[in-house]
């Protein structure tokens, strides 16, 4: 398995390509934003605000997207839950504060946006047990040999290769009518 540092790097390699964002405090440090979401970060979401916060892989402002989540503004989050990861196609991953371990980690939650708030709160499952995990598993599953161009790449590949035989399939009649004309 990846090393904490590892991961943090994979995640950091995708950034370019990836619609992915991290939510960390960019307003205020991470004490103050303990203290106006009401919740103790788990110590290796600390350690990775101390290495790899403020880099390429950080989205928006963990206070501001939670808080604006827990009044219903933008989508509903239930006060318990504090996303601390978007997606890019509107799911987040959560710190569920309802458990928290003896080494102060919380369990990693799934908040799937397709579903309704009911429906949400009916699935709600534990995808890892403390952000460590989830940062390491979720880094080992990143595919990092698409290339340069990544999942842009390779719709531009299949663009490219679309109008390729879209001009054989021209040529071929181009070339059929031609003939046909010169007879």
């Amino acid at each position: 398995m990846l090393s904490f540092e590892e991961a943090v790097q994979r995640f950091e390699k995708k950034a370019a390509s990836e619609s992915h964002a991290f939510l960390v405090p960019l307003e205020c440090d991470a004490v103050e934003a303990e203290e106006k979401l009401g919740i103790a970060f788990p110590p290796s979401y600390s350690r990775f605000l101390q290495k790899g916060a403020k880099t390429s892989i950080t989205g928006g402002d963990i206070v501001d997207e939670n808080r604006s989540a827990h009044e219903g503004k933008t989508y509903f989050l239930p006060v318990f839950l504090t996303a601390f990861y978007e997606d890019g196609m509107g799911n987040q991953y959560c710190f569920d504060s309802r458990t928290q371990d003896a080494d102060g980690e919380y369990p990693i939650v799934f908040w799937d946006h397709e579903l309704s708030t009911e429906e949400k709160l009916a699935k709600i499952t534990v995808t890892d047990e403390s952000f460590d995990k989830w940062l390491r598993r979720s880094a080992e599953e990143i595919r990092l040999d698409d290339g340069a161009f990544g999942f842009g790449g390779t719709v531009f590949a299949a663009g490219c290769l679309l109008i390729f035989g879209l001009l054989i399939f021209l040529a071929t009649v181009g070339v059929t009518t031609i003939v046909k004309w010169l007879r």
